[in-house]
């Protein structure tokens, strides 16, 4: 997903497309509904925590999957890769949220969220150098 995409669902310039929608409510428990009408609960399963605190919770806060799907596109576009698909930048995005959580940030406190993006940007460019792997059919370059 380009990042210019992501800001027009955002602002409301344009609908994001059922794939897309799918992948979000896979990775985030989100209410359909919800995302579309803003009516009855936010996630279809409960938040689940074992002390409390957000940060535990299986389920990412929309808003937090929504930076972290932006970062993996502006990630790979800074290092000259072929935009990733919506299932890649997905998958790529639930990598780093769990990053995020083995730190302890709360994905459901925005500015938790931001101060947790550089780190998150280097964690997924020090993988990216590791893995010369093309983002369209993951198979290695010849050496």
């Amino acid at each position: 997903m380009h990042v210019n995409s992501l800001g027009n669902y955002e602002r409301g310039d344009s609908s994001p497309n059922l794939d897309f929608l799918t992948a979000v409510k896979a990775a985030t428990a989100v209410n359909l509904d919800w995302l579309a009408t803003g009516e009855g609960e936010m996630f279809d399963r409960p938040p689940k925590s074992t002390d409390g605190r957000n940060s535990l919770q299986p389920e990412l806060g929309l808003q937090a999957v929504t930076r972290m799907v932006r970062l993996v596109d502006e990630i790979y576009c800074e290092e000259g890769r072929e935009q990733p698909s919506v299932e890649l930048a997905t998958a790529e995005a639930q990598i780093l949220y769990k990053e995020m959580i083995d730190r302890r940030y709360d994905p459901f406190d925005l500015e938790e969220v931001e101060a947790a993006v550089p780190m998150l940007r280097l964690v997924l460019k020090r993988r990216l150098e590791r893995s010369p792997a093309t983002p369209t059919n993951s198979k290695r370059h010849a050496s």
